[in-house]
């Protein structure tokens, strides 16, 4: 049963019935991680090169925060208060 709360997996996965029709999702990254170290780059700078999608990432929802809040598009949420 717990296996069908696993996202992103093919249902014939989850109950052992057949194979995937594609690599585990931890596949790619290991891969990209090994294949920078053999170009010759550092782990701190492999480090660094995916820290910055999350920095921009980052700065542009903090834009967007800014902007809204100037133009009044902020959502803010209803309080309900019980009736007696």
């Amino acid at each position: 049963m717990a296996a069908g709360f696993i996202p992103g997996e093919d249902s014939l996965d989850r109950r052992g019935l057949g194979a995937r029709r594609r690599p585990p999702r931890g596949y790619r990254r290991p891969a990209l991680g090994g294949a920078l170290l053999a170009f010759g780059l550092q782990p701190n700078q492999i480090f660094l090169c995916a820290c910055g999608p999350a920095l921009i990432a980052a700065f542009a929802t903090l834009l967007l925060t800014v902007k809204a809040a100037r133009s009044g598009d902020v959502i803010t949420p209803v309080t309900q208060t019980r009736a007696a």
